[in-house]
């Protein structure tokens, strides 16, 4: 995400769009169709998913992002009913904008203070609230969910 080149969907040139496309959904893919095997042999296993909040705010300028992570939940979907006979589970997480130590262009610190102040909790999101989240989605806790996606963006979007 940190070096998407924001910008209107006329000028997404078709590399940008295929990169956006080959990393997030065929990684995603190809990650999936990797483990599903040996947890088909051992009848059972979590997949866990990692979309993004920006399907459900659909970002301006990013329709090639917002793109490739709205086809992860389809997927996530599809695969959750076509692995659940198997006892593989498949959820996904839809984090918000997450504070890490790379330098985005894609988010200034004015905008990273716009973002804390929408959320429902004051503080910016880190890599840890989005690892416990994928722990309790593996986790035997979660046993009985299939086909979901989890907001994780401290109460900017609910649904």
């Amino acid at each position: 995400f940190s070096t998407i080149r924001m910008g209107p969907f006329e000028e997404i040139t078709p590399e940008e769009w295929r990169t956006l496309m080959t990393v997030n959904l065929d990684g995603t893919f190809f990650c999936s169709q990797a483990v599903a095997p040996a947890m088909r042999a051992r009848q059972g296993g979590a997949i866990v998913n990692v979309s993004s909040g920006t399907v459900l705010m659909g970002r301006p300028n990013y329709a090639h992002y917002v793109s490739s992570k709205a086809g992860v939940l389809g997927m996530t979907r599809a695969l959750a009913n076509e692995l659940g006979a198997d006892n593989i589970r498949v959820n996904a997480i839809m984090p918000g904008s997450v504070e890490t130590e790379i330098p985005r262009g894609t988010v200034t610190p004015e905008q990273a203070a716009g973002i804390v102040s929408r959320q429902a909790l004051k503080r910016r999101l880190v890599p840890d609230d989005i690892a416990g989240v994928a722990v309790f989605l593996a986790s035997d806790a979660a046993r009985m969910i299939t086909g979901q996606s989890l907001v994780v963006d401290g109460g900017v979007v609910f649904q």
